[in-house]
């Protein structure tokens, strides 16, 4: 399973969801000092993960309720530029 990580210091490391390559990429995405911890509810927080799509080609087929091959059912939570969180 994908699970974002809260480090004590106030570091959310958030697993990216790659739509181009079809899979969770190996190097989460890493944010100090995040709100993030209180937009969320604890147990909601630790299936948060972020997918990026085609700069080129953004398909909103990739932005459907879904899991990402680890069994979570996701849903779009927020947006914030190009990046899409569920």
């Amino acid at each position: 399973m994908a699970e974002t990580q809260l480090n004590p210091n106030n570091e959310v490391k958030i697993p990216v969801y790659d739509a181009i390559a079809k899979r969770i990429l190996d190097t989460p995405l890493i944010i100090r000092n995040a709100m993030l911890v209180q937009l969320f509810e604890p147990k909601d927080l630790r299936s948060l993960m972020m997918v990026k799509l085609s700069e080129q080609d953004p398909n909103p087929h990739d932005l459907r309720n879904r899991d990402f091959g680890d069994g979570i059912k996701r849903y779009l939570a927020f947006s914030s530029g190009k990046n899409y969180y569920f």
